[in-house]
């Protein structure tokens, strides 16, 4: 009975006398206007139409395409009567590729995504189920699910065929965008906003209408996974938690402890662009061997995202334009073991990943090049520090050092962490409670020891230079500047720099002269709007450098103390009380070289 309502429906849209588009094709021998393809179209729309009226699903696709068919068959017997001697029209004996693609629309499954601005846009197919559920996956007639819902309708579909099929949704898809607001959340069942802690479930038909993603966290929102994660190692009966193995680390209540638990925040927050690159790294004197951890944090992120939303390039490789090649469909780069060994000369890509600046052009083998703007997340670890040849600085603290210091032996990295503890589902759901329920982080916290490594590094790596001039040259948490003079000569700075070198790196200085004004001219090509440099003959305005200078006093400059001023005796101590008579020298009116404030 339903068959029949069905095709009189159908059979009650032929073309009759006085019918506008019968007149036209009785009049206009050239059918080009009313062409096969929007026949096939129009008939397949009403179709569906039909049954939606009635409130009901589309039968089987075998009963579709026999039910389509006749539909289609009758069409053209009404179009062929008025043919005028052309050739008629013969009625399919499988469905045409446009009605398979018109009753795959329906679906509400496909849409149009632009994914590179330099090109069009591509297909992709929403993902109601499995891993993937919740997101869009890219379509192509290599697409299994898509190839499986074609064949429902035409089991003999060639790869030509389905080809059809899918330009033909392609051109009628509707067109979105990839959500990008960063308050919003992807996990494993939904979204969740962190702003607002509203969590929208992934079967909510809500959620297909609000959100487009291409990409999400695997772990599941659990609304329940507030309460800490207790494991016994059944091997050893020793108790491990999720807190006290984060705390393991740095300690409990530290701020670098605070920083981890931030770090996984932005991991899961792919749209929000926090501008770091992470280097977690192992520098305790001559042990630099391992054993503190790092991998087994790693995989524990590797897990908490799930498969497919990282990768791991090399970070000695980054600039090659195949090595990108799968970023663009992960929001997070996690690399183990780096070289140390072998300085990281070209940066370009690593900068731009890092301050996320700019557009990447990379690409597959075998694929056309695609641009892209990443705001994922950076991991690389290694044991020691990653010598990063950046001659100008300005990236430098863009990349957060971690020092790996605590050594994990027998228990406190046991198998029971490594194989079962990070792998598990309930660490992985309170993990994910816990960092989206902190609210909107705006920006990450640096402790005071991520500074100190960075300095740390600096020296190690030849860059004294610049923590020297990032300690004395910009101004303190109180907008002041270390530096008093307005016009600060060379020779003077390169005694200060000397006496700092051994006074609170406990290095000797091996930066010569020459090299030293190479690299205060590098830092201040970064700092222009505080200083300038002047490499000539600098002569001294009047009125400058007239006020003391502590720091002659501070670090004790030789040479550039008052010329009365003699150390020793009461007098000395006296007076060292009293910068401003020690630390006012008798000053040239003419130096070669010096930093001049702006």
């Amino acid at each position: 009975m339903q068959k029949q309502n069905v095709h009189k429906k159908i059979r009650s849209k032929k073309f009759k006398k006085g019918d506008t588009n019968m007149e036209q094709l009785q009049n206009n021998t050239n059918t080009s206007t009313y062409d096969q393809g929007s026949v096939l179209r129009s008939v397949t729309k009403g179709y569906i139409k039909s049954y939606a009226a009635q409130n009901k699903p589309l039968p089987s696709p075998h009963t579709v395409s026999e039910e389509l068919l006749e539909a289609i068959a009758d069409e053209y017997d009404s179009v062929n009567c008025y043919k005028n001697g052309k050739q008629k029209w013969t009625p399919p004996v499988v469905l045409p590729a446009p009605c398979i693609g018109e009753l795959l629309l329906q679906t509400k499954l496909f849409v149009k995504i632009v994914t590179d601005p330099n090109a069009e846009p591509s297909l992709y197919m929403y993902q109601e189920s499995g891993e993937h559920a919740g997101t869009y996956r890219f379509v192509d007639t290599m697409n299994s699910t898509f190839n499986r819902m074609v064949s429902e309708y035409n089991f003999k579909a060639t790869e030509r065929y389905r080809k059809e099929v899918l330009l033909y949704i392609t051109d009628y898809a509707e067109l979105r965008n990839v959500t990008t607001d960063d308050k919003w959340v992807a996990v494993g069942n939904g979204a969740f906003n962190v702003a607002t802690k509203k969590f929208i479930s992934n079967v909510d038909p809500r959620y297909r209408e609000e959100f487009v993603y291409l990409m999400k966290v695997h772990t599941d929102y659990n609304p329940f996974a507030s309460a800490n994660v207790y494991m016994t190692d059944p091997d050893t009966g020793k108790v491990f938690d999720v807190d006290s193995f984060m705390e393991s680390y740095f300690g409990a209540g530290s701020d670098m402890t605070k920083l981890l638990w931030q770090l996984i925040h932005a991991l899961v927050r792919y749209n929000k662009n926090y501008k770091v690159c992470h280097l977690f790294c192992n520098v305790d004197g001559a042990n630099n061997s391992g054993q503190n951890g790092k991998s087994t944090l790693l995989d524990l992120f590797r897990c908490l995202l799930g498969e497919g939303t990282y990768c791991s390039p090399k970070i000695h490789e980054l600039n090659d334009r195949f090595a990108l090649g799968n970023l663009p469909s992960t929001f997070a780069i996690l690399v183990d073991e780096v070289a140390v060994d072998v300085p990281v000369e070209k940066i370009d890509v690593l900068k731009s990943l890092a301050t996320r600046d700019s557009s990447l052009t990379t690409e597959k083998k075998f694929a056309h090049p695609r641009t892209f703007r990443w705001n994922g997340n950076m991991i690389f670890a290694c044991n020691g520090w990653i010598k990063i040849m950046e001659k100008t600085g300005a990236a430098e603290r863009r990349f957060y050092f971690w020092n790996f210091t605590k050594r994990f032996t027998g228990t406190g990295d046991s198998p029971f962490i490594q194989e079962t503890f990070v792998r598990d589902k309930k660490v992985h759901e309170y993990i994910l409670y816990r960092v989206l329920h902190m609210g909107d982080i705006k920006k990450l916290i640096r402790p005071k020891e991520i500074d100190e490594n960075l300095a740390q590094y600096r020296i190690d790596n030849g860059n004294a230079v610049h923590e020297f001039l990032d300690t004395f040259a910009l101004p303190d948490e109180n907008g002041n500047l270390p530096l008093v003079w307005d016009m600060q000569p060379f020779k003077w700075l390169y005694a200060l720099f000397q006496s700092w070198m051994q006074n609170e790196v406990q290095r000797r200085n091996t930066y010569s002269p020459k090299r030293f004004r190479l690299e205060v001219a590098a830092w201040v090509a970064n700092h222009n709007d505080i200083w300038e440099v002047n490499t000539g003959d600098v002569h001294r305005k009047k009125g400058s450098m007239t006020q003391p200078e502590p720091l002659i006093a501070e670090y004790d400059v030789d040479g550039w103390y008052k010329p009365d001023y003699a150390k020793g005796g009461s007098l000395w101590y006296q007076r060292k009380q009293s910068t401003s008579y020690s630390c006012l020298p008798v000053l040239k009116s003419t130096y070669r070289g010096a930093l001049i404030r702006r």
